[in-house]
């Protein structure tokens, strides 16, 4: 629209009325001016539209230049002016040629006069230059508002951002994604698909150029998608992910793609580790030593079984699988199965241990440790549990048992017959020794009275009676209570022995005690070793006939022995029969887990020989 006051008609400018081609060169020379300004680095709008009405009025002197906007609530403001023009009296506008429709160059006169064909023209050129810089200006915002996403986006994904363009083979690629996927700070070596290819692992390769292959020969648009090694610039492989989209032309030809690739070698090699550990784990579930199988915690059912379950309990696989984990225990089991597993799932328990009897397909009862752990399988909570047969550990332990009480048994039998024993000889001593010179006693005693002659001899001879029968009391007491270790020695208490075997018969004797160190013996074994002494030199007095008696205590770091030998008659070992005197030996030994050994042959003697762990432990 033109508007223009009437009063105060001056003559124009000389350049209006001038030669009008000066005039459309002057224009075209303010143009290009203003275009060179315009693409400088960082200029605004603002400053272009200063620039370009600085060239209006010092084309049109004493003119005042403005670009107008209008707003939206209808009212008009001023988007650029070098000068006020509120003084002004003419005015001569015309609106942009601007899409959106709401400017308009204005040149004001501080006087009127009659406007030329050349202004007119002027303004209306100048009116289509500025919109087209303002259209310009809205592009490029635009495309920096576009360019500023695209960056962000390809920030925020992680992705490679990249563009394709098939006509002529090269690839543009984002430079942050270039560097963080591929390992390139610059995009030419691998620009060209050919070089891009040829980065791609052999394996992959002729899979990736097929998916390309296909997705152009498909549809309108086509979606790509592929999965592939590709050689980084650090060397190694990793693994990623394109997805690109394919844009045709009119005639349907593809002529550009975008897409995304993305770094999937962390994913791909957890994917790995995961198939791995599932790998290991059937390994180890299909190949474990023991019976291992994975019920259903709702149902009870058998979900899965290892070949050691189907070995050991006779059932198949297809029949576990029909069956549930009361199938295989007895009836007397069953109760007892149920209110664990209630309690199993009310508590919530991850791990649970016990003994359980079972039974197998043929019928057999067993005896098995169950360990038994909650997981989850195919989406359903389920118990894994591992079985381990004690049926011969419980079974030996019973014999172990059975053998225990046979053995205390017999030590007890052994004590009973050895006190027995001790009694027979206390009373066979009794009666054939000292009752014996006791009833000799009273003999001399009833004949004081009748025979006065002999009193003195008869009361003499009943005074050594008496003394030689409290002399056989002594030893006899002797025999039967043990020598008080602490205060005696153990080696003074077996010469005591020796020195009375000796009064009782004439015997070369030996004893053998230097490598022997009895300070650190304990008195029960102290007395122990003193038993087995003295029992075995009173079978040497009562059955050997031998000539000569050796006895041997010995002692190392670990081990203490005892060595009776001597070298009298002997005997077969095929006919030796453990009398209660061997045994008691071995009852005694064995206390203090002691072994006793006998070697022995007609006419070669006999040696017994005891072994003690030092310190009475067992080795």
């Amino acid at each position: 629209m033109r508007s223009a006051a009437k009063t105060n008609l001056r003559s124009v400018s000389p350049v209006l009325s001038g030669d009008p081609e000066a005039l459309q060169d002057r224009l075209t020379a303010l143009e290009k001016a203003v275009c060179q300004f315009n693409m400088a680095p960082g200029r605004q709008i603002r400053d272009t539209a200063d620039a370009l009405l600085k060239g209006i009025e010092e084309l049109f002197p004493d003119s005042i230049a403005a670009i107008l906007m209008t707003l939206d609530d209808g009212s008009t403001t001023v988007f650029a002016a070098l000068q006020n023009p509120a003084a002004a009296i003419l005015c001569y506008s015309t609106p942009l040629q601007y899409s959106k429709g709401n400017a308009t160059l204005a040149l004001y006169y501080p006087y009127t006069h009659q406007a030329t064909e050349g202004l007119t023209r002027a303004i209306d050129r100048l009116s289509i230059f500025m919109g087209l810089l303002l259209e310009n200006n809205d592009t490029k915002e635009t495309l920096r508002l576009s360019a500023e996403r695209y960056n962000l986006s390809a920030k925020v994904t992680h992705d490679m951002i990249w563009d394709w363009d098939l006509r002529t083979n090269e690839i543009y690629r984002h430079e942050e994604g270039l560097r963080s996927i591929y390992g390139f700070s610059d995009n030419d070596p691998i620009k060209a698909v050919g070089d891009w290819v040829e980065r791609i692992h052999p394996d992959d390769k002729q899979q990736v150029i097929a998916h390309i292959d296909q997705a152009r020969r498909q549809g309108e648009h086509m979606k790509y998608e592929a999965e592939y090694r590709f050689l980084h610039g650090d060397g190694r492989y990793i693994h990623v992910a394109d997805r690109g989209y394919i844009t045709r032309d009119a005639e349907g030809n593809p002529v550009r793609a975008i897409g995304a690739t993305q770094d999937i070698t962390t994913r791909v090699k957890a994917l790995e580790q995961v198939r791995d550990s599932e790998e290991r784990y059937r390994h180890i579930f299909t190949n474990n030593p023991l019976p291992v199988w994975i019920f259903d915690l709702e149902t009870y059912r058998y979900l899965e079984v290892n070949k050691m379950a189907v070995q050991h309990y006779g059932y198949t696989a297809a029949e576990f699988e029909q069956m549930t984990i009361f199938d295989i225990r007895p009836p007397s089991e069953r109760r007892r199965l149920k209110d664990i597993m209630k309690k199993h799932k009310d508590l919530d328990q991850t791990f649970m241990h016990g003994r359980w009897k079972q039974q197998k397909k043929s019928g057999d009862l067993i005896y098995a440790e169950i360990f038994s752990h909650r997981i989850v399988y195919k989406d359903r909570p389920a118990i894994l549990a591992v079985a381990h047969d004690v049926t011969q550990n419980i079974l030996l332990h019973q014999q172990l048992i059975k053998e225990r009480q046979r053995r205390e048994k017999e030590i007890m039998k052994a004590t009973i017959a050895a006190q027995e024993k001790e009694r027979n000889e206390l009373g066979k001593e009794l009666h054939d020794n000292v009752n014996q010179i006791l009833t000799s006693s009273k003999l001399y005693l009833d004949c004081v009275a009748l025979y006065d002659e002999k009193v003195e001899e008869y009361r003499q001879a009943c005074y050594e009676l008496i003394n030689s029968g409290i002399e056989e009391i002594r030893k006899l007491c002797k025999s039967l209570v043990p020598p008080r270790l602490r205060d005696v020695s153990l080696i003074k208490s077996i010469e005591d022995i020796l020195r009375n075997m000796s009064m009782a018969r004439t015997l070369e004797m030996e004893f053998i005690h230097e490598r022997f160190d009895e300070a650190d013996l304990d008195d029960s074994l102290k007395l122990t070793i003193y038993r087995i002494v003295q029992e075995q030199t009173t079978n040497i007095l009562k059955h050997a006939d031998a000539s000569r008696v050796t006895i041997t205590l010995e002692q190392n770091n670990r081990q203490l022995s005892v060595l009776i030998c001597d070298n009298g008659k002997g005997f077969a070992r095929k006919t030796f029969n453990k009398g209660v005197g061997f045994t008691n030996i071995i009852n005694r030994a064995s206390v203090y887990h002691g072994k006793a050994a006998i070697k022995s042959a007609p006419g070669k003697g006999c040696c017994l020989t005891v072994t003690f762990n030092r310190g009475g432990q067992e080795a």
